[in-house]
């Protein structure tokens, strides 16, 4: 414990995918926040009396906290899972990173909130297709193209006839 390093029975294995329980932190972030702040707004804090800006405040530090990933142990890793054939990987984390932070800024700013918010989710979208299906593991099936199995043609059974009364 305190090392931060999982042991085996913090981490699970299932098919590709390693699972952590710290990977709910960011999750877990945004319910907390949210549902404190929401109820700050419900006693009577006025600026908080809607759904609007305590989510903003929720996702920014969300979004604050997945970009600390960026920084820390994790950092080596992430430059990793940049594909080879883009140049300077450990540049482009920094600039996701700075991007990430810019966007959750964005998100407390009300004329900056919707590009903000839509920037972020594009980066998410993105992230969340980057580590869903990495290329590591599409390259290897597109390399070699194989023919497609061929495919009879199918009767209908009896019991799908039409009976003519």
């Amino acid at each position: 414990m305190g090392s931060g390093a999982p042991t085996d029975s913090e981490q699970r294995k299932t098919d590709n995918f390693v699972y952590h329980p710290l990977q709910m932190i960011p999750l877990i972030v945004l319910l907390v926040f949210f549902a404190a702040l929401r109820c700050a707004g419900l006693l009577g804090m006025t600026a908080l009396n809607n759904a609007d800006l305590p989510l903003r405040i929720a996702l920014c530090l969300m979004f604050l906290v997945t970009a600390s990933a960026h920084w820390g142990r994790g950092r080596a890793d992430l430059i990793r899972m940049v594909p080879p054939a883009m140049p300077r990987a450990a540049l482009l984390v920094t600039v996701t990173d700075v991007l990430e932070i810019l966007g959750a800024a964005g998100l407390l700013i009300p004329a900056t909130a919707s590009a903000a918010a839509a920037c972020l989710a594009c980066f998410s979208w993105r992230s969340f297709l980057r580590t869903s299906a990495p290329p590591a593991s599409i390259s290897p099936s597109l390399a070699v193209p194989r023919p497609a199995s061929p495919c009879e043609p199918r009767s209908r059974p009896s019991s799908w006839r039409l009976s003519s009364h």
